[in-house]
């Protein structure tokens, strides 16, 4: 199987950046700048070109998580920048576009001529995902027909599902809760998009499962609720995605997780601040989830963890997270004028954009938004 996100691609920087502390003086790159960048590469290759080589990079599954994390960024632009609003919802229609091209689809063809999906959790929660973050923001809601069909096949499945998970691919019966946010996320943009209450019986399903079946002692999510003991540790990669998605849909939850999260993963050093990928004193493995771990401190878990401590409001931790990125983006440019090709693409831009203005949560951002314009398409 294919790599699950090809977090190798911010693993090269962590890398240098945490054998480069003596940089740490500096002058560091401000996160707008960062958000800035990336929204400029994602301008410049949000198109079928560059979509084929990023799936050819990173495989199909993948590609369209890149588009999802990209649609979330652009999402969030739209809210928190006037400027930069129009070209945002130019860019989000593109994403569209591009989700529902046949190159994307793990069926061979556009998903609204297929008349059954199967088991492709992944897929088409972040399929679901790219349809609510554009409707929202273009104020009405596209392909109507497509977006209901896939919230209640992924409901269904949810509900059904002994552990409340889906499958994310047809060949693999792995269900990891780290997957679960993320179409519990689809369901929570759907009930804003449609004023509906489609999430709360799946979400709640899911929280009890995890507690009763899921949570170690202290109070950490395993990352595989159905494969090996060591698949079923707690992992910095999943924690910190898992709680990315939380933190909007379900604060309360998300804060509980999070405050275990960094009691026991935060680690910081020489001014900087990174999560541990496993738990202390378990021997993992490194893998192209992980990416590198250097001194127990996970390149995924570190990445994806910008976002999730700036979804639960944490300012501190958000800015040494953000110090050690920049420390290893100065590294980088210090040390050659071009950056790595595998750290250039759309999927990292995407998180990029996504972790650099994801706003905390408000009690506002919880109420569903009915929606008064006609359906499109």
């Amino acid at each position: 199987m294919r790599s699950r996100y090809r977090m190798w691609m911010w693993g090269g920087l962590f890398l240098v950046g945490c054998s480069s502390v003596a940089l740490a003086g500096l002058r560091l790159i401000p996160p707008t700048s960062q958000a800035k960048e990336s929204l400029q590469y994602i301008k410049n290759h949000l198109h079928l070109k560059g979509i084929r080589r990023l799936k050819k990079r990173v495989g199909q599954p993948f590609a369209m998580v890149a588009l999802s994390k990209a649609s979330q960024g652009l999402s969030n632009i739209a809210r928190i920048s006037p400027v930069h609003k129009k070209l945002a919802k130019k860019l989000l229609t593109q994403a569209v576009t591009l989700a529902l091209h046949p190159t994307l689809s793990p069926y061979g063809k556009t998903p609204t001529k297929l008349r059954r999906f199967g088991h492709t959790g992944l897929y088409l929660s972040h399929l679901a995902i790219v349809l609510g973050e554009a409707s929202l923001t273009q104020k009405k809601r596209l392909y109507p027909a497509l977006h209901t069909k896939i919230i209640k096949h992924l409901r269904r499945l949810s509900l059904k599902s002994r552990q409340k998970h889906l499958r994310s691919y047809r060949k693999s019966r792995h269900r990891w809760p780290a997957d679960q946010t993320a179409t519990l996320y689809a369901f929570w943009l759907y009930d804003k998009l449609y004023n509906k209450d489609l999430l709360q019986a799946p979400l709640q399903g899911w929280l009890r499962y995890m507690k009763r079946h899921a949570t170690n002692k202290r109070g950490l999510h395993y990352s595989n609720v159905t494969g090996s003991r060591m698949w079923r540790s707690p992992r910095g990669c999943g924690l910190s995605w898992s709680i990315l998605y939380l933190g909007r849909m379900a604060p309360k939850a998300a804060r509980t997780l999070y405050k275990a999260y960094k009691r026991h993963h935060f680690v910081q050093l020489a001014g900087m601040g990174g999560f541990r990928e496993w738990p202390r004193g378990v021997k993992g493995y490194v893998d192209n989830d992980t990416g590198p771990i250097v001194f127990g401190i996970g390149a995924a878990a570190t990445a994806f963890g910008i976002g999730a401590a700036r979804v639960m409001g944490d300012h501190t931790t958000t800015e040494q997270l953000q110090r050690t990125r920049h420390i290893v983006n100065t590294s980088i440019q210090w040390v050659g004028k071009r950056r790595r090709p595998a750290l250039n693409n759309l999927l990292t831009h995407g998180i990029t954009l996504l972790t650099d203005t994801i706003q905390p949560h408000t009690p506002s951002s919880q109420k569903a938004h009915p929606q008064k314009t006609s359906p499109t398409h």
